[in-house]
């Protein structure tokens, strides 16, 4: 039975890094899309992972490298949310089945939350995603809500209170939220195809 191919977007990243390597792990096959000029001609060799070098803002490049995929990923970095609506026009161009959005962090799908400036790009995508659901039943699409990854902020911020950080790994937040990302989200995201056709919009993520 071939591997179902998966595309990921933004694979050299703080999330797609972890998720590349969990991916691979399962014995997925993995398509890569880089920007040209990218980081992911420094990725290592894998025998089920293969690089394509795309234009992000071109439907007419992106179609090209989505044609055969079941399962685009985008790890897309918070500044180029935006610019996924081109990922979801070529996805379903390619007849890509389903369509997991960066939405890795906060349940921006919780009308409080949604409120948020902070949210409104992703607000912005997720309407885009109902629109192409709406005109395209075989096109379907996930959000997977993890909360805050605390642990990347601990690396890339020195001045935050270490006492607070810890009462936060281990306090409240993680009682509805994990804040153990890289070993765990990935196995939430391998299960979502096990889901079935269901019409599933948002997974929250709970690692207790």
């Amino acid at each position: 039975m071939a591997s179902t191919r998966i595309a990921l977007a933004g694979a050299t990243g703080n999330l797609g890094t972890p998720i590349l390597k969990a991916l691979l792990d399962a014995d997925f096959s993995v398509t890569v899309l880089s920007r040209r000029g990218g980081n992911a001609s420094k990725l290592s060799h894998h025998p089920n992972l293969s690089v394509k070098e795309v234009e992000f803002h071109s439907v007419e490049s992106l179609r090209p490298a989505l044609l055969g995929v079941e399962v685009v990923v985008s790890c897309l970095a918070t500044l180029a949310i935006d610019s996924q609506n081109p990922l979801i026009d070529a996805s379903v161009a390619a007849g890509v089945k389903r369509f997991i959005s960066a939405e890795f962090g906060m349940d921006s799908w919780n009308d409080l939350c949604a409120q948020l400036p902070v949210c409104a790009p992703k607000v912005a995508v997720q309407k885009y995603l109902m629109q192409k659901f709406e005109l395209h039943p075989g096109f379907t699409f996930t959000a997977i809500a993890n909360g805050f990854l605390l642990e990347l902020a601990k690396d890339a911020q020195a001045d935050i209170d270490g006492a607070m950080l810890g009462f936060c790994f281990c306090g409240s937040l993680c009682s509805d939220y994990g804040c153990d990302f890289s070993g765990r989200l990935d196995n939430e995201l391998l299960g979502v195809k096990e889901l079935g056709e269901d019409e599933l919009r948002t997974l929250i993520v709970s690692f207790l």
